[in-house]
């Protein structure tokens, strides 16, 4: 998967004397070292909660590995389920799993606690993000016990901010809290429920901020749009240019949407007059951007998404297709190289002389690409027309054979 090109740096971890190596990358959580809310909620863990080697034991949001891994290596019998909605997490995990002599443990990339087609679970443990906002966090809390064995605990920690909000819910779903303990920072929870659990809904709608009519010229949708994605409410600079610009194109065939947030490029393309779509491929490292698309697209047959780290896994996904158009909304890792692997997938998948390419990001990204391009490219792409606007800029690549 070459994660070397986003690997910020590998680590040594001590806990409970044992040594763990970690890789961490600037995309994800913690890039520094091992977070501090982890390390407390662990402590809590080993302190209070008997694991028997039979267990199964789920780790949302499991970003780099740190709680699941290190349960898993403690207690090497557990049936570890570890979830995390970026799929770069969901790598790095594998890659620290196997770093750390880890195995027959299941990797699932989604949206916090989908996906687990009705598992129940011994122990579930997070280091659950503030960023998530409130309505999800309660969803958390809440579905958290449907997800839960008879006499099952859920083991969680929060940024201390978060406590009267923990608690309210925990109080109005009527959760048995076995433990508490804060310090300046965090809190950590460890709770069930009082009666058997019920069945867990998947519910989408907690993410969802409204429902907004948007309008581009003569293009004008529906739209369901998610809280903590970009463009929930108005358009983007970076959307209005990239809308500017592919408005008088004539798209034809396979088209490739990379890093999308909004639905907006979709249902743009779709409604487009001018545009005959054969497929739309999406991908994203974010399973909420990907449970967006489906939800918002439903009338669709012809999309097909992809739950990957990087463009660089296009690669092995799209092998057998020929893309006639890729439309990247570039978002780079911070100090990592991507222009590497972002060049070698658009070379592969952009066969034909008409195949093009559309780029839209800050100015300064698309100066580094271009001038990666032109070191390394052997001349494959030539720069057909460029925008700049308020700081971001829009390129128009064509294939050359």
């Amino acid at each position: 998967k070459n994660l070397s090109y986003f690997t910020n740096k590998k680590i040594t971890y001590n806990f409970h004397k044992k040594s763990f190596q970690f890789l961490l990358s600037h995309g994800l959580f913690s890039s520094s070292n091992i977070d501090k809310g982890s390390e407390f909620l662990l402590r809590t863990i080993f302190n209070k909660i008997q694991i028997k080697e039979s267990e199964k034991v789920l780790d949302v949001g499991c970003g780099i590995g740190t709680l699941g891994l290190i349960l898993k290596k403690f207690h090497p019998k557990i049936q570890l389920v570890m979830q995390d909605r970026d799929a770069l997490a969901i790598e790095f995990s594998k890659e620290n799993a196997r770093l750390n002599n880890l195995d027959a443990i299941h990797f699932i990339g989604n949206i916090a606690l989908h996906g687990l087609e009705q598992e129940k679970f011994d122990l579930i443990v997070s280091n659950f993000p503030a960023k998530a906002g409130d309505e999800v966090i309660k969803f958390f809390l809440k579905q958290s016990i449907s997800c839960l064995k008879d006499n099952g605990r859920v083991a969680v920690v929060f940024v201390k901010p978060l406590s009267d909000l923990v608690e309210k819910t925990l109080e109005d779903i009527d959760a048995i809290v076995f433990h508490k303990e804060e310090n300046n920072n965090y809190v950590v929870y460890h709770y069930g429920n009082r009666e058997k659990p019920s069945v867990f809904k998947e519910d989408l709608s907690v993410y969802i901020r409204n429902k907004k009519l948007f309008k581009y010229k003569d293009i004008q949708y529906l739209l369901d749009t998610a809280s903590y994605l970009s463009n929930f409410d108005n358009f983007s600079f970076a959307l209005e240019l990239l809308f500017e610009t592919l408005y008088k194109e004539k798209l034809r065939g396979n088209i490739l949407l990379s890093n999308p947030t909004q639905v907006h490029i979709a249902k743009f393309i779709f409604l487009h007059p001018n545009f005959s779509i054969s497929n739309l491929y999406i991908s994203s490292n974010d399973a909420l951007v990907i449970a967006m698309h489906h939800h918002n697209l439903s009338d669709k047959k012809n999309i097909k998404s992809f739950h990957i780290p990087t463009e660089y896994e296009l690669i092995d996904v799209l092998k057998k297709q020929d893309i006639d158009t890729a439309i990247i909304n570039l978002s780079p890792i911070p100090q990592s190289h991507w222009q590497a692997p972002l060049l070698e997938a658009l070379t592969f998948l952009i066969k034909s002389k008409t195949g093009q390419v559309f780029i839209v990001s800050k100015s300064t990204y698309i100066s580094r690409f271009l001038e990666y391009l032109g070191k390394n490219s052997k001349n494959l792409f030539v720069l057909k027309e460029s925008t700049k606007k308020n700081g971001w800029r829009i390129v128009k690549l064509q294939r050359k054979n």
